[in-house]
């Protein structure tokens, strides 16, 4: 619609009235509508074709492109992906196809790359090509920078009951080592009641052959 105060705005810094002086709005996020009295000249959309006027409004103020990309996949093997990146997709030999983007913005054409995830090769614009390397690069140095904070939490843990002043204790440490086996039978003496070394095992005395002299 129209900007109903657009005169009025014109008339305050002293400009002329602009003919374009056009507003968009969301239906969907309007709530509440009161009527406020203003009024507007009621005015015919440039062009008479509100879509493609809208259309125009919205790419104008951001540069667009068309892109051309060689994907390592077949074009039936990305129908899904197609349907909502939009542009056209032709099978090339190889198992590769060809795909040609709408006129797009940088962001808009890298976050369907992003979202292929399939191999490709970026042969126009140039822009786009630098754009996403300028991505890529920022998504390592995140990754890099994730991995340096890592390893630094972890020196950091690793180096703590080396400081002055704090005790820490230590985990007891487990015996792995075989317990020694302890015979549990009694003698023979002390089983004898009343027998004052009844508890101190003893062993049986050794048996000495006896020399026999033959007549």
């Amino acid at each position: 619609m129209k900007s109903p105060d657009c005169k009025q705005r014109s008339a305050d810094s002293g400009t002329t009235d602009r003919p374009d002086d056009w507003r968009t709005f969301r239906l969907d996020r309007i709530t509440h509508p009161a009527a406020t009295g203003a009024r507007a000249t009621r005015t015919e959309v440039p062009g008479h074709d509100p879509a493609a006027f809208l259309e125009a409004r919205s790419l104008e103020a951001t540069p667009v492109f068309v892109a051309d990309v060689i994907i390592d996949a077949v074009r039936d093997d990305l129908h899904r992906w197609s349907a909502s990146s939009g542009g056209s997709l032709t099978d090339l030999p190889a198992g590769q196809c060809h795909w040609q983007s709408a006129p797009d913005t940088l962001d808009w054409l890298t976050m369907n790359l992003v979202r292929l995830h399939r191999p490709f090769t970026i042969e126009t614009p140039v822009a786009l090509a630098d754009h996403v390397a300028a991505v890529a690069a920022r998504l390592e140095g995140n990754r890099a920078r994730r991995t340096a904070q890592k390893r630094e939490r972890f020196a950091r843990s690793s180096t703590e009951h080396l400081r002055p002043g704090v005790r820490h204790s230590t985990p007891a440490r487990r015996n792995t080592t075989t317990p020694p086996t302890i015979n549990a039978m009694p003698s023979a003496r002390s089983a004898v009641a009343g027998s004052p070394r009844a508890s101190t095992p003893t062993s049986a005395a050794p048996t000495v052959p006896m020399p026999v002299q033959i007549a």
